[in-house]
């Protein structure tokens, strides 16, 4: 083991205190302002930005759209962001390679495994956390009408057309 010695007969011990206290406080408040001030103006790079979760929500009711599909990881944010006004079915983990609407019975209302949505719907997809983008055949029908550099929604006139040659 090394040992250092330092002469510290001569520090001021209370100076160097409060020295390292406000060194320490001004690198935490420089760091929160940084992180608040990088969510409000570049919320697309932020992950599971609320901000862009919100501007999805707001797209969805605007175009009254109530009914969707989305991945676990997705579906009762999109709920609870909208006080309960979109119903989310969830499909599973990811979407990767998806290609059918089977449900996933975890955290959602029970009839969600014996029913479907009626009339037009949309699949909420995060191209982080659901992964596949590229492999999720049940996305070739529908048609992307919404994307924050996150988040993308696209949508369908029924389940039917979803599921339309889809193998």
């Amino acid at each position: 083991m090394v040992v250092i010695e330092i002469e510290s007969e001569e520090w001021n011990y209370v100076a160097i205190k409060k020295i390292i206290v406000a060194v320490i406080a001004a690198a935490v408040c420089i760091c929160s302002k940084a992180s608040v001030e990088g969510e409000q103006t570049q919320p697309k790079y932020a992950w599971h930005s609320s901000y862009s979760q919100k501007q999805a929500v707001e797209y969805l009711l605007e175009n009254e759209y109530y009914q969707g599909f989305g991945s676990f990881w997705q579906c009762n944010v999109l709920t609870e962001l909208s006080n309960g006004q979109i119903e989310m079915w969830d499909i599973g983990w990811s979407l990767d390679g998806k290609n059918n609407l089977e449900i996933l019975e975890w955290l959602q209302l029970l009839e969600h495994a014996e029913s479907l949505p009626i009339g037009k719907t949309f699949i909420f997809y995060n191209k982080v956390d659901d992964r596949g983008f590229d492999t999720c055949p049940l996305l070739k029908n529908g048609k992307m009408v919404f994307e924050n550099g996150y988040y993308y929604i696209f949508v369908y006139d029924s389940v039917e057309e979803m599921l339309e040659g889809v193998e």
